[in-house]
């Protein structure tokens, strides 16, 4: 058998003209010119489909990998968001930090004033209290100090 493009054991049209047709000389030029035009065809058809198929796996392997890599990226843009976001939350927490302190501090003042002024108004509202003049007097005068209290 001649060699076949497709299989070894394939027999192409000459071997089948050897076999059936030997005694036709112009059935053997057409056969022959059938069996060249075939298996050319059928070479190119075989490399045609091998370069289709390996253009076409790459083609699916290319469209995958760009997806994959929008994909990819897409998720890159999510992280970095969620990146800033989160250093926007620490800086938020800190001012609001910072106003709770100050928060804490006037709350501080405040608490005071309001205890001086609770004093303030117990000693006005106490009878005996005379005043800070009368306190003076008190510490200039030791022997009447029993008196003013």
């Amino acid at each position: 058998m001649a060699d076949s493009p497709l299989s070894p054991d394939f027999p192409t049209f000459q071997d089948l003209q050897d076999q059936e047709f030997p005694e036709c000389s112009a059935g053997n030029s057409f056969v022959n010119q059938l069996d060249e035009t075939l298996s050319f065809k059928t070479v190119n058809s075989i490399n045609s489909i091998l370069k289709n198929d390996s253009s076409i796996w790459l083609t699916n392997q290319e469209n995958s990998l760009r997806k994959e890599y929008r994909t990819l990226t897409k998720i890159n843009e999510m992280f970095e968001k969620v990146n800033d976001n989160m250093d926007q939350a620490a800086l938020n927490l800190q001012q609001f930090s910072n106003t709770v302190e100050q928060t804490d501090q006037l709350l501080d003042i405040w608490i005071n004033i309001l205890s001086q002024s609770i004093h303030t108004q117990q000693l006005f509202s106490d009878p005996s209290w005379q005043g800070s003049s009368a306190k003076e007097k008190q510490h200039k005068n030791p022997v009447n100090n029993e008196k003013i209290d």
